[in-house]
């Protein structure tokens, strides 16, 4: 939340790593503290020199998961030199109008078992298959393969204090080849990037598939860093982001779809000024609200275009209706085991039927 909208012009940020309790915890918490150093936050074990989320004197930031699809499913064309059936003593496949070998990787071993697998220009086989008969290789390619450590340019660059601007960050975080959702606040602006480095593939692909392995189809460069969803500030001096889809349409991830209901979407209790309590307030009245809720109104309006058939599908339209406008809470806070109000349950009953009668026959 930008100064503004602060009760107290200033900017607020509230911002979780979203990790589970657990003990031993993946990460651990530092306080780093040298010439040119002043930084605290969470970091992970082994590669603890940078700060994953925290703050220095000027600035914090944190991350979450982006979901962006920054890896590939190539089928490989196998074929053998000069002709011939393809064998497995002899793995090739068809690239660029050529018969090339597989590499194959020497992985070490594995309780005393050599490993190895064959690599393609993509990356490695992960399978076999057939198409139109013909055998090929499913290989998978990722745009970071090899380029893990290159993303600690990023975090040492956080760390060492030199996200001073909105356009400094965008920068730092750029380099940062995972995808997440980075959020990031100073004392003067609060600002937004969407990390990874995404590839740019050819048009007219059906991404549900394995893309053809011969050359035509490969990935065309990478996103540069003003393509990547980015902000400072926000719309009505806000930013949200809970995982959800980074901007409209954008890098639509293969294993995440999003729908038409995103969590942030029900950070919808902002007053028009707020402390730092009422922005944790916000996010906790998200937290344990039914993500179903948008749908109801929809659903009520549609049933109360006639009348109940029963006195008691009647009532249950008003308590939804009731509960929905309290926002939904899926609360029990005596932990009795039960909700504090009948709305989760009785949505918990409805809502596969209702989606059922609602999508049938298409899905």
């Amino acid at each position: 939340v930008s100064a503004p909208k602060s009760t107290r012009e200033t900017n607020l940020a509230v911002m979780g790593p979203q990790l589970g309790y657990y003990y031993p915890e993946i990460v651990m918490q530092l306080h780093l503290r040298g010439p040119g150093i002043e930084a605290q936050g969470a970091a992970v074990p082994g590669l603890a020199m940078y700060l994953l989320i925290g703050r220095t004197q000027d600035y914090a930031w944190s991350l979450t998961s982006a979901n962006h699809d920054v890896r590939d499913v190539y089928a490989e064309i196998l074929c053998e030199p000069g002709g011939g059936e393809p064998t497995r003593d002899s793995l090739h496949y068809e690239y660029d109008g050529e018969c090339v070998p597989f590499e194959i990787f020497d992985a070490g071993t594995l309780n005393g078992a050599a490993v190895s697998y064959p690599v393609s220009v993509h990356g490695q086989m992960i399978g076999t298959a057939t198409s139109d008969g013909r055998p090929v290789a499913l290989t998978r390619r990722r745009s970071t393969f090899g380029r893990d450590g290159l993303n600690l340019a990023a975090l040492k660059d956080m760390t060492e204090g030199e996200a001073t601007t909105p356009e400094a960050f965008w920068g730092i975080a750029n380099k940062f080849g995972f995808t997440f959702n980075w959020g990031y606040a100073s004392r003067t602006n609060v600002a937004y990037f969407s990390s990874g480095r995404l590839p740019v593939r050819p048009a007219g692909l059906d991404r549900r598939l394995p893309t053809l392995g011969t050359g035509e189809y490969d990935w065309q460069g990478f996103l540069d860093q003003e393509q990547h969803p980015h902000a400072a500030d926000g719309p009505d001096g806000r930013i949200l982001n809970w995982n959800n889809q980074s901007a409209p349409g954008f890098m639509h991830g293969d294993g995440t779809p999003y729908g038409s209901v995103h969590r942030v979407q029900l950070f919808d209790q902002f007053p028009d000024r707020v402390d730092l309590a009422g922005v944790v307030g916000v996010m906790n009245r998200s937290a344990t609200e039914d993500v179903r809720s948008p749908a109801w109104p929809a659903v009520s309006e549609v049933l109360r275009g006639s009348e109940a058939p029963t006195p008691l599908a009647g009532a249950v339209v008003d308590l939804l209706d009731a509960w929905v406008a309290e926002d939904a809470p899926q609360l029990d806070a005596d932990d009795d085991g039960n909700y504090d109000s009948a709305g989760p349950t009785i949505m918990d009953a409805l809502w596969a039927p209702l989606v059922e009668a609602a999508m049938r026959p298409i899905f």
